[in-house]
């Protein structure tokens, strides 16, 4: 969907969305887009968008054919601020079958988000599934933009387009089904 220059309930009528959530500066240097910003605090980021900044270091991170990221763990020991971001990964260890790799987003010297991912060589075509998959309900029809008690709904709220099950949204108590995606690339000139 481009959404570029579209406004959205709660958020400022003539703030246009940003291109991206993030601009490639080089060097894995990133410039933060308020796009970025979470709901408790303009101030720092929704864990959303560096988590896929540091998947995608992850998976281009030299890359091997047969082999593909089978499991990625991130952690958020401290809040990532609304500034750039520098990611860097290394690879720890690497076998004919199986590398782990390390990664991290780091501002200003400090780790805000570190990273382990296994890449595991692909399996063949023809090994059966464990359990059938779940069959997913219905996506609903679209929805206005949801709305949540004393949030910030200007940055990584408005960039997502979020679609609830009925009854459902940030302020229903209980469990609830959403669907959610990406109104903006990652990165500037990357969909």
């Amino acid at each position: 969907m481009n959404t570029e220059g579209e406004s959205v309930a709660g958020a400022s009528a003539s703030a246009p969305l940003p291109e991206a959530f993030y601009r490639d500066l080089g060097h894995g240097r990133y410039e933060s887009s308020p796009a970025t910003a979470g709901p408790w605090s303009p101030k720092w980021q929704h864990g959303g968008p560096p988590s896929a900044l540091l998947g995608r270091a992850l998976e281009q991170h030299d890359p091997r054919e047969g082999l593909r990221i089978a499991r990625a763990t991130v952690e958020l020991p401290r809040p990532v601020p609304m500034a750039d971001l520098q990611v860097a990964v290394r690879t720890v260890r690497s076998g004919r079958r199986a590398e782990l790799l390390e990664g991290e987003v780091s501002s200003g010297g400090n780790t805000v988000l570190p990273a382990r991912a296994w890449r595991l060589v692909v399996s063949p075509p023809d090994v059966p599934p464990l359990r059938p998959e779940p069959k997913a309900p219905p996506l609903p029809g679209a929805q206005p933009p949801p709305t949540m008690a004393r949030a910030h709904t200007d940055g990584y709220l408005t960039a997502m387009e979020w679609r609830f099950e009925p009854g459902g949204g940030f302020d229903a108590m209980g469990p609830g089904t959403v669907w959610a995606r990406q109104r903006i690339p990652l990165l500037v000139d990357e969909r």
